[in-house]
């Protein structure tokens, strides 16, 4: 039995409970235009209409949001996960633990399904906050790995553990596998 019918059969709605989820919620349709989202979402802006998924997102994370919205719209990630910046109406900068799913209508992917957690201010525009698999990549750079054995350790091609060290280096400002170990470690990222 499904999730709704489940609720249902307790007398609940998976609308209302997904509301009241103190978590952040949305819906992006494949065009990029919010469909939808819950009260905590709602909260984290100013409460008018989001024209698209990528107008709350703070400039420093943008690439990464677009990047990784485009590789589940591509079929490439079937789920996402990792930490961007918001900025608020006020000003102020959230750092997000974003998780998303692709909603599917047959092989084609119509919408994107994700819930966040807010980690808490980011005090410093220019703070460097890593996704996961790029933060792995870093520690497996500091332990002198190859894109070989990135690529075996997490999975993926050659040529994506290729594309995660350029991801790396961009988002660390460094122009070296070293130079992006150093800076990691100055960062205390490692």
């Amino acid at each position: 039995m499904t999730l709704s019918a489940q609720l249902e059969r307790l007398g609940a709605s998976f609308d209302d409970v997904i509301e009241a989820l103190g978590l952040p919620a949305w819906l992006i349709d494949a065009s990029g235009e919010v469909l939808w989202l819950n009260g905590a979402a709602r909260a984290l802006g100013d409460d008018r209409r989001v024209p698209n998924y990528i107008s709350g997102v703070a400039p420093e994370s943008r690439h990464h949001v677009q990047t990784m919205f485009s590789r589940q719209l591509l079929g490439a990630d079937e789920t996402t996960q990792y930490v961007l910046t918001v900025a608020t109406p006020d000003g102020e900068r959230l750092l997000i633990d974003a998780s998303n799913v692709a909603v599917r209508n047959g092989d084609r992917v119509v919408a994107v399904f994700g819930v966040g957690k807010v980690l808490g201010e980011s005090a410093n525009p220019g703070v460097v906050v890593l996704a996961p698999r790029l933060h792995e990549t870093l520690r497996l750079l500091s332990q002198g790995s190859s894109t070989q054995a990135i690529a075996t350790t997490l999975g993926i091609t050659r040529e994506s553990a290729r594309n995660y060290v350029r991801l790396l280096l961009r988002a660390l400002g460094a122009h070296s596998r070293v130079e992006a170990v150093a800076r990691g470690r100055e960062l205390e990222l490692l």
